[in-house]
């Protein structure tokens, strides 16, 4: 076992720490609600990291972190203050949420729906951000509204 300072239980018996996941014995059906529980954690992570850092409480702790900062935090920074609370979706991933900040609030909802209405995973929401982003895929202009249209992904 670790000397590592225990973060969170994601199941009885169990020891989150930085570097591992120590497990008791499980059934089937704990093992798939500590799945669960883990997948939540890790998509939330991204959201609180950002949180964190949009939240810092004076000047000096902006200072000692602007220097320190990873690319992985301050993208979590970014995508926390361009989504807005409002727009963020928990059916879909927070890598699906990073895809979008670049877009205007509106832009950003009617991306998110159209993800969840195709049912993208990460990679085919990313070919649908690129090609909304780029206006001249088979020589037409796209809207959001053509990301619905099975014409749409026959193009890509």
């Amino acid at each position: 076992m670790s000397n590592a300072t225990a973060l969170v239980v994601v199941h009885g018996g169990s020891e989150a720490t930085a570097t591992d996941l120590v497990l008791p014995p499980m059934t089937s059906t704990e093992w798939l609600d500590t799945w669960d529980r883990v997948m939540a954690l890790t998509e939330a992570s991204s959201w609180w990291l950002g949180a964190l850092l949009a939240n810092q409480p004076s000047e000096s702790c902006s200072q000692a972190f602007d220097e320190s900062l990873s690319t992985r935090a301050r993208q979590c920074l970014w995508v926390y203050q361009s989504v807005p609370p409002e727009n963020r979706r928990c059916d879909l991933s927070w890598s699906h949420h990073r895809l979008v900040a670049p877009f205007s609030h509106s832009e950003q909802v009617d991306l998110l729906e159209a993800a969840v209405e195709n049912g993208l995973t990460f990679s085919k929401f990313e070919v649908m951000v690129k090609a909304y982003k780029d206006p001249n895929i088979e020589g037409r202009t796209w809207t959001v509204e053509d990301t619905r249209s099975v014409e749409f992904y026959l193009c890509l």
